[in-house]
């Protein structure tokens, strides 16, 4: 006998991989959208919370983690997702804080739809980022690139080097508009950029020998002024950054074993490194040892750079006609690079090989 009772038979089957709670958050500038799978379910339910309401969002994450625990009988493990975008890495790290395995992902990694009318609405959007979330977590590792969150500290060691480039930015544009707008009264050849600026600019005329207007030169004169402060900005900041270097150089130097010359300071740093990463690291020595070397400043007085009666590292490089490194390899690299080669401590009754690949290889 065929049974036909409807309440015979669950409306759902629980799989054996409905372990994680599945969450999916569109981070706009007006409102929260989240998307959650729950374990046993096929439906996807969506919420609405306010723009960076904190104490919203956990509650639904409670709320919705405690009914899953609550249908499994086991304890759950809430995964989410989110774009990389305006809001930065401060979401991924309040949700990391809060017990839940968070993922930022790069938006233009996600597969989307080829078709020419392709609807793009923050409902589609968080579903096809729970789709993204759930094919990662099965093990689909090419379904999309996500991004490693910095620390706090390494976030804020990039503000000097992203400041320093929207100043210099900042700085052409002024230049160019001053030079467009001398552009337009047929004068050319003035530098915004030298000292002499201001004198520069008083005696500028027209291509007819007539000074420039009264109020073009104002303009000029405002532009001069925004450009001095992008200048003096600037140079505070390369300033700060020398700091920061030199102080990273007197570290390294602490923390290191001064040999007693130049060579023999690259020959233990490519030792160093070939016995961690192999003899094939080599390759990649010379640009790694210019970068220390070009951080560690030699003291004042003119004195050596890592002992007392070692030469100067700058002027053992610069030296024309370079002659035999150890081990009888040639100095392959240009003069104008120092540190640009490095030849590593190698055993005995053992060639040294170049670190620098040779030509046509």
């Amino acid at each position: 006998m065929q049974c036909t009772d409807q309440h015979a038979y669950p409306r759902t089957t629980v799989r054996e991989e409905d372990s994680s709670l599945f969450m999916a958050l569109e981070l706009s500038k007006s409102v929260w959208l989240i998307a959650a799978s729950a374990p046993g379910s096929e439906k996807v339910s969506k919420y609405r919370v306010a723009v960076g309401d904190v104490a919203a969002l956990l509650a639904l994450l409670a709320r919705l983690k405690a009914r899953a625990e609550r249908y499994r009988d086991a304890p759950m493990q809430v995964v989410s997702i989110h774009e990389a975008g305006l809001d930065g890495f401060w979401v991924h790290r309040m949700l990391e804080a809060n017990g839940v395995e968070s993922h930022v992902v790069d938006a233009a990694s996600i597969a989307v739809d080829r078709r020419s009318r392709r609807v793009k609405t923050d409902r589609i959007d968080v579903e096809r980022l729970l789709r993204t979330l759930m094919g990662w977590a099965r093990g689909e590792r090419r379904i999309c690139s996500m991004v490693r969150p910095p620390s706090p500290a390494d976030e804020d060691e990039r503000r000097l080097t992203r400041e320093r480039r929207t100043l210099v930015t900042e700085r052409t544009r002024h230049v160019n508009r001053i030079k467009g707008l001398l552009a337009t009264q047929g004068v050319s050849g003035f530098e915004p950029l030298h000292k002499n600026r201001r004198q520069r600019l008083e005696e500028l005329q027209q291509w007819n020998g007539r000074p420039l207007p009264p109020r073009l030169k104002t303009e000029l004169v405002r532009e001069l002024d925004r450009l001095e402060l992008v200048m003096s900005q600037l140079a505070a900041l390369e300033a700060e950054r020398d700091r920061a270097l030199q102080v990273r150089g007197m570290a390294f130097r602490n923390t290191t074993k001064a040999p007693s010359s130049g060579a023999a300071c690259a020959g233990e740093v490519g030792s160093q490194l070939l016995q961690s990463a192999g003899d094939r690291a080599g390759v990649c020595l010379g640009a790694v040892a210019g970068s220390v070397l070009s951080q560690l400043q030699q003291p004042a007085g003119g004195g050596c750079l890592f002992g007392p009666r070692a030469k100067p590292m700058e002027e053992w490089w610069h030296r024309r006609g370079a002659r035999h490194l150890e081990g009888g390899q040639r100095a392959l690299a240009n003069h104008h690079d120092p540190a640009c080669l490095v030849v590593g401590a190698s055993p005995a009754r053992q060639r040294p090989e170049p670190m620098v690949p040779r030509k046509g290889r």
